[in-house]
This record gives C-alpha cells, sequence and structure tokens, in this order.
C-alpha cells in the first residue's frame, strides 16, 4: 500500500509571511491549514484522506513567541502546539473513495466550548481558512471478473432450497452477501454482492480490483416437490399403482368378512394436490390413487364403492 505525504508548510495566497509572522501589534496571525499534514492511502479509486495537525512544526514557529500559562499546567498541557491541536481541528471531504488527481479539501474549526487563549499567554488570532488538496500516490490496479472465483451452491429440495457462498483462491466468503439465503424455488435468482467496505481486501488477496460489484445466480441442480402429474414418470406411477394395489389386498385378506367377496379392484384415475407458497404444511404435495370396488356377499347383491391410496412429499430428482 502507497502512501502520499503533503507538505505540511503550505504557501496560501502569497501571503505566507504575513501571516506566519507577528504583526506591528504584537500579535500572532496563525494560519491553521499551514500545519496540516495530509495523508493518501490505499488504491486509486479506493483511496482515502486523513489530516492530522503538526505539532512539531508549529511548535518550532510558535513554541518561543506564545507560553502556556498556570492553567494549562494545571491541565497537564506541555507545549502550545498541543493545546492548539486539542482546540482546533479538521475535516476532510471527500474521505474516501478517491482517485488520483482529485482533490480534497480540508476545513479547520475550533471548539466552541472553550478558548485556546485561556491557556496560552501572549496575543494570537487563529484562521480557520480551508485548504484544498490533489490526490496523489495512490496504487493503480487492473480490474478482473472477481466472480469467476465465486459460486453459489445449492441444496435441498425446492421450495426450501437453501444457497451457500462458495469462493476459490485467497478470497473470503465473508467479502460476498447473498440478498436471499432460504427458502428458494427452482428458477429464482439470488444476488451476491461484494460487502461495503471489502473491495480493499479482495484487491489486498487478488491485486486487482473487481470490475463488476455483484452478480446474479438462478436456483437450479436441485430436487423438487412434484406439483403437476406431468411430472411424475409413468414407471413412479406404475410402482406406486403397484403398493396400492398390494396393501388392498392384505386388506381384504383380513378386513372382510367370509360370506364377502371382493369381485373386482379397477383404478379410475389420480389427482395431485401441492402447497401453495409461503403455506405452512405437513406434506408438500399429497398424491391420491383412486379406485374403484365392487363387493359380493351371500345376503345382498353386489355393491360398489370406492377408495384411494394416498402418497406423500414425492419429490423429482435433480437427475
Amino acid at each position: 500500500m502507497k502512501k502520499k505525504w503533503i507538505a505540511t508548510t503550505m504557501v496560501m495566497g502569497g501571503c505566507a509571511a504575513a501571516l506566519l509572522g507577528l504583526s506591528g501589534c504584537g500579535t500572532a496571525k496563525i494560519s491553521l491549514s499551514d500545519y496540516v499534514e495530509v495523508t493518501f492511502e490505499g488504491y486509486d479509486g479506493y483511496g482515502t484522506a486523513t489530516a492530522d495537525f503538526d505539532e512539531e512544526a508549529f511548535e518550532a514557529k510558535y513554541g518561543k513567541k506564545l507560553k502556556l500559562n498556570d492553567t494549562a499546567d494545571d491541565w497537564g498541557y506541555t507545549s502550545v502546539a498541543e493545546v492548539i491541536s486539542d482546540w482546533y481541528g479538521y475535516t476532510v471531504s471527500p474521505a474516501s473513495d478517491l482517485c488520483n488527481g482529485d482533490e480534497v479539501t480540508v476545513e479547520c474549526y475550533d471548539e466552541d466550548w472553550c478558548e485556546a487563549s485561556d491557556f496560552i499567554d501572549g496575543k494570537f488570532e487563529v484562521s480557520l481558512d480551508s485548504a484544498t488538496y490533489e490526490v496523489s500516490g495512490l496504487e493503480e490496479v487492473t480490474e478482473t471478473d472477481i466472480f469467476d472465483d465465486v459460486s453459489v451452491t445449492f441444496s435441498g429440495t425446492a421450495p426450501g432450497v437453501d444457497a451457500k457462498i462458495t469462493v476459490k483462491g485467497n478470497l473470503s466468503p465473508s467479502w460476498f452477501t447473498l440478498d436471499q439465503s432460504s427458502n428458494l424455488d427452482v428458477g429464482d435468482v439470488v444476488t451476491v454482492s461484494v460487502v461495503d467496505g471489502c473491495t480493499e481486501d479482495i484487491i489486498e488477496a487478488t491485486g486487482s480490483v473487481p470490475a463488476e460489484s455483484y452478480k446474479k445466480y438462478e436456483v437450479d441442480g436441485v430436487a423438487h416437490y412434484a406439483s403437476s402429474l406431468d411430472e411424475i414418470s409413468e414407471d413412479a406411477m406404475d410402482s406406486m399403482q403397484g403398493q396400492a394395489e398390494d396393501a388392498f389386498e392384505a386388506y381384504a385378506a383380513s378386513g372382510f368378512s367370509e360370506t364377502e367377496e371382493v369381485l373386482s379392484s379397477d383404478y379410475i384415475g389420480s389427482y395431485l394436490l401441492s402447497a401453495k407458497g409461503g403455506m405452512n404444511v405437513s406434506n408438500n404435495n399429497m398424491l391420491y390413487l383412486v379406485y374403484k370396488v365392487t363387493v359380493k356377499n351371500e345376503s345382498t347383491d353386489s355393491f360398489t364403492y370406492y377408495r384411494y391410496c394416498m402418497f406423500s412429499d414425492i419429490k423429482i430428482l435433480k437427475d
């Protein structure tokens, strides 16, 4: 990471000599911006700027012209520069996402609940002027498609699929976020985004800046609960019908009296119930196989009734 240090003494408007010296009436004219040290750090496009008070340069200029009083001693101050540093401050704007060639402005301000003059003997005036600095020295980096090394793993059964970010190389999953990670259905789209503030971590790890800050991924490659009869294969239906008929034969063998006789049990059709999105139900779907049964006993003519066999939570596997 490269740093750029700005000189701590600047000539403002060609009148630095007058501002930094003592006027004819013995009053020190102090331009605060002359003692601002601005530091630029980071990468081109993602740089930061900070401002600090250069106490050493200030003390060298005013340490013998202005003296601390007893109040300053009581407060524990050891230099005039320390007082000025405490009772005046700086703001930098903008301070982040900087590019080489940008300009930042440093604004000076004073604390409004106390006066620096309470601690200093001697006359002085502080100018709360501002100064502008050009950003330079930020390291330049190339762009890359960072999402070549980012993928989303889907697991579970739709519409209750979970999504998880997976990364390769030196990347960390914590540098990315998903807009939705659970209760997903096939065909839903999730967005993976770079977490705010993590771009510089990615640059440090890869040596390049992400060309894009997000990418969309479609949910696929997972099992899902059947929602229509068309999704159930003929082989699967034949298998379930076989189970249903075996179950009825076992029941008929023990559930009917010796005087009753099953004349026929004919499959007549099926229907499928599936849960709507967002419903909290115990079964995600229910397939009913319906049969027409004809029974005869010795005391009456034959009669007909209908029975069903139900299968629940039928999944269509991803293959």
